[in-house]
């Protein structure tokens, strides 16, 4: 091959990755996926669902988040906080199953949501490796007194595109942790239905997820009275069941406040 034919191959390497470069690489990982699309289309009514939730209509919010867990079933946070206003109407085994396919649907979202991570990181490493070996490439030719201006200016912005790769860092496992009121409301569940065991292990992992998560700490000293076989803890003072009660309810309103400032 001449040394005009390799140049001209060159150019329209370096010219084809500037383009890339300007507009992105477009590959099935970087286009969102199904379940990525139905949860912003269904943002906007889980959105009103905790304006809802925010004014104590807890009704009013089971009926909302239904309507967004008829679109998207494996939203988790809906699930979420469908547990949590349906232990707020007494509803403890329907909380329940909520919670528990809340926890479930958190898993599969965030496990699906690390493997795109994954795979765009990745490509970015091959983007990255694809554009170094074109930049070498170039500074022979220019060594050379083969490239013109032109290609000059396309080199410089590879050479943006390159520093910008090089800052990619790869996503963590850490990511994908259950939240400890995903477990704390769970265990609040069990509390009330007599489960004492299952409440216990449950408060635990709240425990281990936050471990300034005061509400768990209180509850689960409920937990060990009925272990040993003390009665009357959820049937003693009103005082002492009403705290035991408010305590996860503030927590709640905390997170429904942070995730309506988000």
């Amino acid at each position: 091959m001449s040394n005009n034919l390799i140049i001209a191959y060159v150019c329209l390497v370096l010219l084809a990755l500037a383009s890339a470069a300007d507009g992105g690489i477009v590959t099935t990982v970087n286009q969102e996926s199904d379940l990525i699309r139905n949860y912003k289309i269904t943002q906007p009514l889980f959105t009103k669902a905790m304006n809802l939730f925010a004014n104590g209509d807890f009704q009013g919010t089971i009926e909302q988040l239904r309507n967004v867990l008829a679109l998207m079933p494996g939203h988790a946070e809906a699930s979420l906080y469908l547990g949590i206003c349906s232990y707020q109407e007494g509803e403890y085994e329907e909380a329940l199953g909520a919670l528990e396919e809340a926890i479930s649907s958190y898993h599969r979202w965030h496990k699906q949501n690390y493997e795109i991570r994954v795979a765009q990181f990745d490509e970015s490493q091959d983007e990255l490796r694809d554009l170094e070996q074109a930049k070498m490439e170039w500074d022979q030719l220019y060594q050379a007194g083969g490239c013109t201006g032109d290609m000059g200016r396309s080199v410089k912005e590879i050479d943006t595109r390159i520093r910008v790769l090089r800052e990619i860092k790869p996503p963590t496992k850490e990511e994908a942790v259950i939240p400890a009121n995903y477990y704390f409301h769970r265990a609040n569940c069990l509390m009330r239905l007599g489960r004492y065991e299952e409440a216990y292990s449950e408060y635990m992992k709240a425990i281990e997820a936050d471990q300034g998560y005061a509400d768990a700490y209180t509850n689960l000293a409920g937990t060990l009275v009925h272990r040993r076989g003390v009665p009357g803890f959820l049937a003693g003072s009103a005082s002492h069941q009403r705290d035991w009660r408010d305590g996860g309810f503030r927590v709640r309103e905390s997170s429904c406040s942070r995730t309506l400032r988000q």
